[in-house]
């Protein structure tokens, strides 16, 4: 499989909506600094107010909502179960297959099926990851299973 270039496009509102975000957050610190002489309680608020201002205008414009897409996805992928083999063994166990249980820039948590226990791995002892699929116990909706069928005497 080949791999595609992935141009990122953005319209001219949308960077227009970025430099307000940014004019926001200078314009928050600005008013927290310029506002001493009014008191504590308005420079916070004019602080507070700015950077609530800043964050809705980025999560109406595109990468903010690529960004809140990116992590919805990231979340979905947590408490997925994974097969792990690694370069070399630990713990005498050089597979693993369990439940993912966090991730982060340097690893990954998984808590193995067959032990429960924890075991924390980083991506450079990885040699192949993926995930499993596991199917369901639960027959079609609607539909009544063998198994589950009462037999009346």
């Amino acid at each position: 499989m080949s791999a595609a270039n992935i141009e990122t496009v953005s319209t001219s509102a949308d960077k227009a909506k970025l430099v307000l975000v940014a004019a926001l957050v200078v314009a928050a610190v600005a008013g927290f600094y310029g506002l001493s002489a009014q008191g504590p309680i308005i420079q916070w608020l004019a602080l507070l107010g700015g950077l609530v201002l800043a964050v809705v205008v980025f999560l109406l414009s595109v990468p903010g909502r690529q960004l809140v897409g990116f992590g919805q996805d990231a979340w979905r992928e947590v408490n997925k179960v994974v097969s792990v083999r690694l370069r070399e063994a630990v713990d005498g166990r050089r597979r693993l297959q369990g439940t993912l249980l966090r991730a982060d820039e340097r690893g990954c948590v998984v808590c193995l099926e067959d032990t429960g226990t924890e075991i924390a791995v980083t991506y450079d002892r990885i040699e192949r990851a993926k995930t499993v699929f596991v199917w369901g116990s639960e027959g079609k909706p609607g539909s009544s299973s063998r198994r589950t069928k009462e037999v009346a005497l």
